[in-house]
């Protein structure tokens, strides 16, 4: 099926913060908000740095993660799956959630909390919160 059942994505957001400091309600707002991405990782066999670009959506109570580039994929997240869609291929794969331990995707979906027992949040700086 597919060989890779999920890719790792960094991205950066900005936000005009209109209060002087940030705070996590702030944050998870920002986060449920519509983004582009370019994702940046070294082929080590080639030793390239090779681009991923997509968009990662917040509809309804689903993140849908589309990868446009170089190869066209879509990830379907909600609270019990995530379904891959290897559009090049025609190939569908979908995998439950508490299969994997995925801070990243653990965020996406819960969104900060400043209780939680895996990790701490600080805010060092009015618009600067540590994870």
């Amino acid at each position: 099926m597919i060989a890779r059942f999920f890719i790792p994505l960094v991205f950066l957001f900005s936000a005009s913060l209109d209060a002087t400091s940030i705070s996590t309600n702030l944050l998870n707002d920002q986060l449920k908000r519509n983004y582009s991405f370019v994702e940046r990782s070294l082929n080590e066999s080639e030793m390239q740095i090779g681009n991923s670009a997509g968009k990662i959506l917040f509809k309804n109570d689903e993140v849908i993660i589309q990868v446009l580039t170089p190869f066209e994929e879509n990830y379907r997240i909600n609270k019990e799956t995530i379904e891959i869609h290897d559009v090049f291929l025609d190939q569908k794969q979908t995998i439950e959630i508490d299969q994997i331990n995925n801070f990243f995707l653990d965020l996406l979906i819960e969104g900060v909390d400043e209780d939680s027992e895996t990790y701490s949040v600080r805010i060092i700086q009015d618009s600067t919160i540590k994870i």
